[in-house]
């Protein structure tokens, strides 16, 4: 369909739904780190869907934890909400 936002049915996330919402809750993270949420949040690490379960939840609740570079090059953490 012309207006479709998935690419095919497989396609689990709405992807720019996501970043869209990324970028407005967390206007003031630079969008660096909204794509390492991002990508956390779309490609969980554990091989087990019980774990990938409660890591996705974990993040609901308490956001994504991101590490963001600064100008002088040292990294502070932060947790973009979703």
């Amino acid at each position: 369909m012309p207006a479709a936002e998935r690419e095919h049915y497989g396609q689990v996330v709405l992807e720019r739904r996501l970043r869209d919402a990324l970028a407005h809750l967390n206007s003031q993270v630079p969008s660096d780190a909204l794509e390492e949420a991002f990508r956390k949040l779309t490609r969980p690490d554990s091989p087990s869907l019980i774990g990938n379960n409660y890591v996705i939840h974990r993040m609901l609740i308490e956001g994504i934890p991101v590490e963001i570079q600064r100008k002088d090059g040292s990294y502070v953490a932060d947790t973009p909400r979703i």
